[in-house]
């Protein structure tokens, strides 16, 4: 993250966070020291935490929050009182990312990528396989492996 504030040109001001762990608080931590300076819009998932069973897992990493302080409502506090951009909700996190863009393009801060037309695919991606211009999408799923809950597994054994 402090890299983030050396880059001249950063056209999207935000972050994610998640549920449970305490990186967050490094951001906090370098707002607090000045090491961040360029306005953060910040959104730490997981509020709706609080209605759900005690020790539910989310996410692909089964992030959950082992204590008070790795809520994402004690993070998104922590980060709004040092002057990170944080929503109320995630559904307005989008505007407040636009809101905040607008207001440094409108200051000079940063300047809009040009917007352009994506170029054309040249051929239909089926039609690309059949010729044997491009590999062909694979024939077999492997699920011997197993990443739910706490210890992977390989063939049922850890």
């Amino acid at each position: 993250m402090i890299d983030f504030d050396y880059v001249c040109q950063r056209e999207k001001p935000s972050v994610a966070g998640e549920i449970g762990g305490k990186d967050e608080y490094a951001i906090v931590d370098a707002i607090k020291s000045k090491k961040l300076t360029k306005p953060i819009v910040i959104w730490v998932a997981g509020t709706g935490a609080r209605i759900l069973p005690a020790g539910l897992q989310f996410g692909h990493a089964g992030a959950m929050a082992g204590s008070d302080m790795e809520t994402a409502e004690a993070k998104n506090k922590a980060l709004k009182e040092v002057g990170a951009i944080v929503p109320d909700s995630y559904e307005d996190l989008d505007k407040l990312i636009k809101q905040t863009f607008d207001k440094l393009v409108n200051e000079g801060v940063i300047k809009p990528a040009k917007e352009f037309d994506p170029p054309k695919i040249p051929i239909d991606f089926n039609d690309a396989t059949r010729l044997g211009l491009v590999r062909r999408p694979a024939d077999v799923v492997v699920t011997i492996s197993d990443d739910r809950g706490e210890i992977v597994t390989f063939n049922q054994v850890p």
